[in-house]
């Protein structure tokens, strides 16, 4: 489950069962937006909330969609549907900007920086602006996972993205894509 705020709108976003355009056992909702139509899907509900009334919109979309995929972008919401970023507009529920990215593997999570959004992805980090333009794509040796070690392998800073990969490799980078620092597990700063 993930709560946002959007203007003056409170969203809870949760899964929920399969959408079935074709089955009359689908949850009542008040709107269905079809992002992705294709057989490995899941369901999204999000809950919009005016202070007043409760608005149920489902979402169909990739079933690699993570858990932290929405994010606020003032009266408009930001939401990344694994490789599908959207501009969702909850006052006139729908989505008003759509862009397809080509990441490599899934998408863990979209997150705010200042005007943009950061996306950490299993082999890229992305900046992504407003209009959905990619500012910079990071990527490294290996998967951001950690193997070993109580580090988180994503962490973003007041001034830097902190990163390790799979092989224990680390690197933090600013919020302009460029490298700052790198070591390995085995050796001292490499740059």
């Amino acid at each position: 489950m993930q709560k946002i705020k959007a203007g003056k709108f409170d969203i809870t976003f949760y899964q929920t069962q399969d959408y079935d355009k074709n089955s009359v056992d689908n949850l009542p909702y008040d709107d269905v937006i079809i992002v992705e139509n294709e057989t490995f899907s899941k369901t999204l509900v999000a809950e919009i909330y005016d202070g007043v009334d409760i608005n149920k919109v489902a979402f169909v979309v990739p079933y690699f969609t993570p858990s932290e995929f929405a994010v606020s972008a003032g009266d408009k919401v930001f939401l990344m549907f694994n490789d599908i970023l959207c501009i969702f507009d909850p006052q006139g529920v729908k989505i008003v900007k759509e862009k397809r990215i080509n990441p490599t593997g899934t998408m863990f999570g979209a997150y705010a920086y200042k005007d943009d959004f950061i996306l950490y992805g299993e082999v890229e980090i992305y900046r992504i602006d407003r209009n959905l333009e990619v500012k910079w794509i990071f990527s490294a040796r290996d998967i951001f996972v950690r193997y070993e070690g109580d580090e988180p392998a994503f962490e973003m800073k007041e001034d830097r993205i902190c990163l390790y990969d799979f092989i224990n490799h680390y690197y933090e980078i600013d919020y302009d894509g460029k490298l700052l620092l790198e070591k390995s597990a085995n050796e001292d700063n490499l740059i």
